[in-house]
This record gives structure tokens, C-alpha cells and sequence, in this order.
């Protein structure tokens, strides 16, 4: 078996070590009755003789989570006895330890931030080959995204007070100074748009997101840093033309606008809609038939009040799934907000008109006037603003200044987006 898959000694098998006093506790344990002896995927494997994984290195690691919902959980998970008769057991007799995180294959990157802290603490201390069981206080156990739902228990639902009981297994340690092959790059921007869904779908806090936001547009645009490189790579590439690299290309170039769109998901939650139509126009260069983008780029241009650019993009996306539910929601909200957009230019147009006849039928009534209250008047009537001048209105409708002088109907839809 290759060397990224043995056993290491395990020089501190039996032990706890403290990490961190007593909020953090790993202890080496025989790794056979807990996780399954697999093959390590060769776009894993490390080419160097390196037995621990330093900083930016990639891991592959499989870890599963448990915390005890019993009133002397924390006393019993250190009970030796305890310990072999369920931790050390692929699945824990004791019922009342319950599991909520669990996976295989995980890849991650060492100081990342991609694994809960004190998960990520106790790895750097593994040996390749080494499974160990992590005792970690609350604080530094709640997960950071990547969470699931296990055993029926969503991590979204664990208690913040209990200690949580980690089992990790270190199957292959990849170092960042490698040669990295195409396939493990496309892995990886995998690996950290799947890490940023988790942070969307799990951490999101509020209506702007607080540190889910954060991190799930962190992963996002790491993934799509590494598309954005491997796509090149794969151009200059002298092999491009061979069916593997081609096929690579299309799966790469796929993946990226997912991530653009995710991008732009991100953002219009957060409400940062220029950010959302920008990230929106990047996937529909990569993708013009893109519905999702076509979408996410209309909404974010109707919320700022630009129509004619929601417009292009929504009769885009009518073309090509007139279906479509989302579509015909869209259509429906663009529909509605045109209407009142109208409605309120109408009411401003009579309300400026009534004010230019009042004051022009108060100057005509007026005798005694002197002659600079009549020029006063007189300026005034001539700075009245028309309604085309006016660009906003109470911030909620405003013409973007993109295309001012420009024949709409001219314009290619595509490129409305992309001038900056």
C-alpha cells in the first residue's frame, strides 16, 4: 500500500495529550474499528516523504462529531473503559452519544479555517496514517460551516454548552510546494465552493450575514481564483487538444459560473446589489444562455432602479424558458414595480406643474410687488428642475447613467452588463 495510506507509529497511541489544558485533549487511538482502510485517490497522494501536514498544506482527512446528551457526558468521555467500548467502535453503543457531523474523503487546507478550531488544532499534531479522538470544549468545537445533518440531528441544533467529541483519521497530507495535476485543482475549487455553500446555507446571520457572508464569499472566490488559473492553464496547455484536458475545460468552466452565481446569490442577500449584477454579468460572458444568471442580474439591476437593464435581462431569460417559474416570478415583481415607478413619475410631473401655475397665477394677482420680488419670482420659475433632469427619486428609482444618450434598443443585452 503507498505510503500516503499506511499507518505511521503511533508514538503517543494510549495518551491524552493537552493542546490546550483542558478545553482541548487528543488521544491517539488504533484507527481500524473506527474508519474504513481505503485507497487514497492518486490526485491526493503526496509526492514527498512528509509525515505532517504544515501550514497551507492540503489534507485528506475522515472525521465524524458526537456530542454525550447525558448530564455526566464530559466525566464519561474520559472514562478508558467508556472510550473502548464506544469511541473506539465504529458505531457507539452508547445511545446517548449523538453524532452530527460526518464525512469522508474531506479535503481541506491547513489554516484554512475550513474545519471547526479545535478539529483543526488536533490535526496538525496527527502523523500521516494516525486516528485520533478529540476532546473539545464548546467554545472552540461549535462548527464554522460544513455542517450537516447526521443521526437526525441538524449541527445547526447542538447545544452550546456541550463539549464536543471528534474521532479524525489523516489519510493523505499533499504539500502547497507540489506540482499540483489539473484534476486535483478542479478537486479542489470543488472542494471550496461546496465549503462556501455550507457557510451560506448554515452560518448566514442576519440580513447582511455577519461571518457566514464573510466566509462563504471567501470560498467562493477562491474557487473561482483557482477556475479562473486552471481554465488558463488548460488553454496554453500544448495538450489542450486531448479529449481528457478538453473534457476538463468544460467541467471547469461550468463550475465557475456556479461560482459567480453563488457570488452573486451572496450579494443580493446582503443587499449589495452592484457587487450582485457585476458577479451576475461575469457568469453570463462564461454562459450568456445562463438562467440563474439572467435572473440574478435582473433582480439586482430592478432593485436599484435600473429597468431598462432588468428589462434586457429578464426578456432574455423569457426567450429562453418562458416556463420557468422563477422567470414568471421575476417578470411579475418587475411588472409591479414598473407600475408604480410610473404611477409616482406621473404624481411628481402634476405636483411640479400645479406649483408652476400657482406661483404664476400669485405673480399675476399680486399689485404691489417690487421690482426685485418680480425678478426673484422670475429666477425661481426658470430653475424649476423638468423631470427628466431629476435621477433620483427618494433613492428608490434611479436611471442609470451607463447609457445616457444611448440608443437602448441599439445596445446588445450582454454588454449592458459589462461597462463599468
Amino acid at each position: 500500500m503507498d505510503a500516503n495510506n499506511s499507518t505511521s507509529p503511533m508514538k503517543n497511541e494510549g495518551k491524552w495529550e493537552e493542546l490546550m489544558g483542558d478545553d482541548l485533549k487528543m488521544k491517539v487511538v488504533d484507527r481500524s474499528e473506527i474508519f474504513d482502510d481505503r485507497d487514497v485517490d492518486l490526485d491526493f497522494k503526496g509526492s514527498r516523504d512528509q509525515t505532517e501536514g504544515e501550514m497551507n498544506d492540503y489534507l485528506l482527512i475522515d472525521f465524524d462529531s458526537f456530542f454525550h446528551n447525558g448530564t455526566a457526558g464530559d466525566d464519561m468521555i474520559q472514562d478508558e473503559k467508556y472510550i473502548i467500548s464506544n469511541l473506539c467502535q465504529k458505531d457507539p453503543g452508547d445511545k446517548k452519544l449523538i453524532r452530527f457531523m460526518q464525512e469522508k474523503d474531506c479535503l481541506i487546507k491547513l489554516g484554512n479555517g475550513d474545519v471547526p478550531q479545535g478539529l483543526e488544532l488536533a490535526i496538525r499534531y496527527l502523523s500521516l496514517g494516525e486516528c485520533a479522538i478529540v476532546r473539545c470544549h464548546s467554545k472552540f468545537a461549535h462548527p464554522r460551516g460544513r455542517k450537516n445533518k447526521c443521526d437526525g440531528v441538524e449541527s445547526n441544533d447542538l447545544p452550546s454548552s456541550k463539549d464536543v467529541i471528534y474521532r479524525v483519521y489523516l489519510r493523505s497530507i499533499k504539500s502547497i510546494a507540489e506540482n499540483q495535476s489539473y484534476t486535483f485543482r478542479l478537486k479542489l475549487a470543488r472542494q471550496l465552493k461546496s465549503i462556501g455553500n455550507d457557510y451560506y446555507i448554515n452560518e448566514w446571520i442576519g440580513p447582511h450575514g455577519g461571518y457566514g457572508k464573510v466566509k462563504s464569499l471567501k470560498s467562493y472566490i477562491s474557487s473561482s481564483d483557482e477556475l479562473v488559473s486552471l481554465l488558463k492553464d488548460l488553454k496554453d496547455d500544448e495538450t489542450s487538444g486531448s479529449g481528457e484536458t478538453g473534457e476538463l475545460r468544460g467541467e471547469a468552466g461550468a463550475l465557475l459560473v456556479d461560482c459567480f452565481n453563488n457570488i452573486a446569490a451572496a450579494h443580493l442577500r446582503d443587499q449589495d446589489y452592484g457587487k450582485a449584477k457585476d458577479a451576475a454579468a461575469e457568469a453570463i460572458i462564461l454562459d450568456p444562455n445562463n438562467i440563474k444568471a439572467l435572473c440574478r442580474a435582473a433582480k439586482a439591476a430592478m432593485s436599484v432602479g435600473e429597468f431598462e437593464e432588468s428589462n434586457m435581462a429578464l426578456e432574455a431569460a423569457i426567450e429562453l424558458d418562458k416556463g420557468n417559474m422563477d422567470v414568471q416570478k421575476l417578470k411579475a415583481e418587475y411588472d409591479r414595480k414598473m407600475k408604480l415607478y410610473r404611477k409616482k413619475e406621473r404624481e411628481m410631473y402634476a405636483k411640479m406643474m400645479n406649483s408652476d401655475v400657482v406661483k404664476k397665477s400669485d405673480a399675476d394677482k399680486s399689485p404691489s410687488l417690487s421690482s426685485g420680488s418680480k425678478a426673484r419670482l422670475e429666477n425661481n420659475c426658470k430653475e424649476t428642475e423638468p423631470l427628466s433632469a431629476i435621477s433620483d427619486m427618494g433613492s428608490e428609482v434611479q436611471t442609470s447613467s451607463k447609457y445616457k444618450d444611448k440608443d437602448a434598443a441599439s445596445v446588445n443585452w450582454r454588454g449592458w452588463f459589462l461597462i463599468s
